[in-house]
């Protein structure tokens, strides 16, 4: 796995400039011949390339830290902010840990997505997890969370849209609830050196609106942009391979 030489925030800043279309032109650490990294919208940006539909399945909210978030009849997605009355919503990012040295990093995890056939999946090797278990707000069924691309948008119930940030990143924790747990949720490919992440999504509220279970989802996807190196090029193919190699050089700090 090729380190860039990317720090947490700086990851965090390109994403940001990208989603809101700026010209982006990161400095890095000077390394190399390596000065400049760019990342090209792509020409066709305001077309959209399909539509998927789904459904949620269960939604849930906690007013504190705890792992687990209990179910809800309801919840009420805010405008910039995340979930009504949860621990998670806020502007600026409310990690617990990540809080405590980078308070003032834009808050990309408002919204946690998981999708209700990994339990399934699960519950054939022994594991029994239901809606809300794992920290999401947001439970779906029908809708294949880990093949969306970063800034996916997500139409749910009469109202309320998402935009998907990037993959949740699985944490120790998890033993903690079930042990033996996180290595169903978090594997790495011993060849390739790449990481699979199956805990669902983050996103941020970008239209605010109630959110019940049985809600209709709808996701529209489009391309995502090329990212230059330094003269040379590689493609991000996938929210997968794109978000995963961010993550796992940032998982230390999530």
């Amino acid at each position: 796995m090729r380190d860039y030489g990317f720090s947490p925030a700086q990851q965090d800043e390109i994403w940001r400039r990208w989603r809101e279309g700026e010209s982006l032109t990161a400095c890095l650490p000077r390394k190399a011949g390596c000065t400049t990294f760019k990342i090209d919208r792509p020409r066709n940006d305001n077309r959209w390339e399909g539509v998927m539909t789904g459904q949620v399945a269960a939604v849930s909210r906690n007013e504190v830290y705890s792992f687990s978030k209990p179910n809800r009849d309801s919840i009420t997605l805010l405008t910039g902010l995340g979930v009504e009355g949860d621990v998670h919503a806020g502007e600026t990012i409310r990690h617990q840990f990540r809080m405590t040295y980078e308070p003032d990093l834009p808050n990309l995890r408002q919204v946690h997505l998981m999708h209700e056939e990994l339990f399934d999946e699960l519950a054939l090797k022994g594991f029994k997890v239901s809606a809300g278990q794992l920290g999401e707000n947001i439970t779906t069924r029908g809708v294949d969370l880990l093949g969306l691309p970063t800034g996916a948008l997500l139409h749910l119930g009469e109202r309320a849209v998402l935009e998907v940030t990037g993959l949740r990143n699985p944490c120790s924790k998890i033993n903690d609830f079930r042990k033996g747990l996180l290595g169903e949720v978090f594997t790495m490919d011993s060849v390739s050196g790449e990481f699979t992440f199956k805990c669902g999504v983050m996103a941020v509220v970008r239209r605010g609106g109630i959110v019940r279970p049985d809600d209709s989802i709808q996701v529209e996807t489009r391309p995502l942009p090329t990212a230059r190196w330094n003269g040379s090029r590689f493609l991000f193919r996938g929210h997968r391979r794109a978000q995963m190699r961010m993550a796992a050089r940032r998982s230390a700090a999530w």
